[in-house]
C-alpha cells in the first residue's frame, strides 16, 4: 500500500489492521476504510477484500448518520441498548 494516501492506522496490533486512505478510480476519488494484511513474502501490508470505498456523497451520508446517531450509537456499543 501506498503509505502517502494512508491517512490512519487501527488496531495495528491485530492479525488485519484497518487503514483508512484515499485512493482514485477510475478519475474518481474514494475514501478507502479496508482491513489489511502482511504478506509473508514481501512483508508489505496488503488490502483485503474485507473494506468500503466511499465517494464523496456517501462520505457526506454517512457522516451525518453518525452525526445524528452518535448518542444511539455509544449506548449500543456500550451495552446499555
Amino acid at each position: 500500500m501506498d503509505d502517502k494516501a494512508i491517512i490512519a492506522k487501527l488496531n495495528e496490533d491485530r492479525r488485519e489492521p484497518i487503514f483508512v486512505s484515499f485512493s482514485d478510480f477510475n478519475g474518481k476519488k474514494y475514501l478507502d476504510i479496508r482491513k489489511v494484511y502482511k504478506d509473508e513474502k514481501t512483508g508489505e501490508m496488503r488490502p483485503t477484500k474485507k473494506g468500503i470505498s466511499l465517494d464523496a456523497a456517501t462520505y457526506e451520508l454517512l457522516m451525518k448518520v453518525l452525526e445524528d446517531k452518535d448518542v444511539e450509537i455509544h449506548k449500543y456499543l456500550n451495552g446499555e441498548l
